[in-house]
């Protein structure tokens, strides 16, 4: 991969996670996880993949939580919401035109998506934030 190393990059941090109480998982029922600090790392990261010359159709970014999924939406604005995302995020109150978001479909969009809503499709770069941080070490599972 051009640019790093190695193929394969761990970034470990201690940046707590937090709730966002009005997004639920559609499964469970509980608040929907963010990490700001996480945020900010894959935007950082987005932007050196694209400096080494990958296009945005390289590159898909994927988080297990509603909640990170709409802060890095918030932080990557030309990013692209595929359309079962979008339809979720609509669904817990998000300000989102699910029409623009299915159809806008450019190469100069990079793709996020829910890890459940990905599976089956591939990226070529994929960055995947994992948000979970505290003090209890808990994972959720």
């Amino acid at each position: 991969m051009q640019g790093c190393q190695s193929n394969v990059v761990f970034i470990n941090h201690q940046a707590p996670e937090n709730e966002h109480l009005s997004l639920t998982q559609r499964e469970e029922g509980s608040s929907s996880k963010f990490n700001m600090h996480e945020v900010g790392f894959v935007r950082a990261i987005v932007r050196f993949m694209l400096q080494q010359g990958y296009t945005a159709q390289d590159i898909v970014v994927l988080t297990p939580y509603l909640a990170q999924l709409n802060e890095i939406r918030k932080a990557l604005p030309d990013s692209m919401l595929g359309e079962k995302d979008a339809f979720d995020l609509f669904q817990v109150g998000e300000d989102i035109d699910v029409g623009r978001e299915s159809a806008e479909k450019t190469e100069k969009r990079i793709r996020i998506s829910t890890v459940d809503n990905f599976q089956g499709e591939e990226g070529n770069i994929v960055i995947l934030s994992l948000v979970r941080s505290n003090a209890s070490s808990s994972i959720g599972f």
